[in-house]
C-alpha cells in the first residue's frame, strides 16, 4: 500500500504522518520532494503540489488548515527550518520578506493544486481542526484500513496577534483559501 499525505506544511500533516507510519508498519516511509521520488509502497509525506495525474493505486490523505497561521507559524520558525520549508514549498527564501503580502510559499497553488482532486475515491482532504476531534482519526482509519490513532492535540505555539500589521496583511493575502475552504471536512 502507498500512502501519501500532503499539504501546505504547518497544519498537521507531520502528525498524520507520523500516526499513519505508526499504524503500517511498513518501514518504508519519509519525506519527498517530488512525487517521483515516491517508491512503490510505504507512507510518504510531501509538500509538492499535485501531480497531473493521481496514482490510482496511492492513498492520498491531503492535511490543509488555515493558511494564515500556517504562513505565521512557518516564519516563526528559525531560519534554518525557513530556508528547507521554502524549498520544500517550492518558494523563494530570498522572499520571505515579503510572506505578508505575497504567497512566497505558494500555500494558494498548493492547495488549489490539490482542491482539483477532492472528490476522487483515493484522496481524502481533511482539515487541522477535525484532527483533534477525535472523527480525523476515524475518517484516516476508515479510509486507508489501518487503526490510525492521532495523538492528543498540543496547544499551537503560534497565535494570530490582531496588533501585528503582518498578521493582518497575511490575513488580506490567504482570505480567498479561507474563504473557499470546507472547514467541516
Amino acid at each position: 500500500m502507498r500512502i501519501i499525505i500532503p499539504s501546505f506544511g504547518r497544519c498537521g500533516s507531520t502528525e498524520v504522518f507520523s500516526a499513519t507510519v505508526r499504524a503500517e508498519h511498513s518501514g518504508n516511509y519519509g519525506f519527498v520532494r517530488s512525487h517521483l521520488d515516491i517508491p512503490g509502497s510505504g507512507v510518504f509525506k510531501t509538500h509538492c503540489w499535485a501531480p497531473q495525474e493521481l496514482d490510482p493505486e496511492a492513498k492520498y490523505i491531503y492535511v490543509y488548515g488555515d493558511p494564515v497561521m500556517s504562513a505565521i507559524s512557518a516564519h516563526r520558525m528559525p531560519d534554518d527550518f525557513q530556508v528547507l520549508h521554502y524549498q520544500n514549498m517550492g518558494g523563494n527564501y530570498d522572499l520571505r520578506d515579503y510572506w505578508p503580502r505575497e504567497d512566497t510559499l505558494h500555500i494558494r497553488q498548493n492547495y488549489n493544486s490539490w482542491k482539483a482532486f477532492f472528490g476522487k475515491p483515493n484522496v481524502l482532504p481533511i482539515h487541522y481542526d477535525s484532527l483533534f476531534t477525535g472523527v480525523g482519526g476515524v475518517l484516516i482509519s476508515e479510509f486507508v484500513n489501518l487503526a490510525v490513532a492521532i495523538e492528543p492535540k498540543v496547544d499551537r505555539l503560534t497565535i494570530f496577534d490582531p496588533s501585528n500589521p503582518d498578521h493582518i496583511m497575511a490575513q488580506k493575502t490567504y482570505g480567498d483559501i479561507v474563504a473557499d475552504s470546507d472547514w467541516s471536512i
